[in-house]
């Protein structure tokens, strides 16, 4: 997980899709939004993504569910 910022100064976390997943078509990276201008702020949220990221595996129904959670507990 790396913590990047675009140009119109938002944070994001991107995450690197493993070569096996990408040869089978799935994009290069992926790429969440903090919802946040502030570093400290980011860095802090892209922390608790890698926690929950790597606490169990998520199904694709799940993985939106859980980021959608997320988005409305920060905002």
């Amino acid at each position: 997980m790396y913590l990047l910022r675009l140009p119109n100064s938002v944070y994001y976390t991107r995450i690197a899709t493993p070569l096996p997943l990408r040869e089978r078509g799935y994009p290069k990276e992926f790429k969440f939004s903090l919802l946040t201008r502030d570093r400290k702020v980011a860095y802090l949220r892209n922390i608790e993504q890698l926690r929950w990221h790597y606490a169990k595996p998520l199904s694709p129904e799940e993985l939106v569910n859980a980021l959608n959670s997320f988005r409305l507990d920060v905002s």
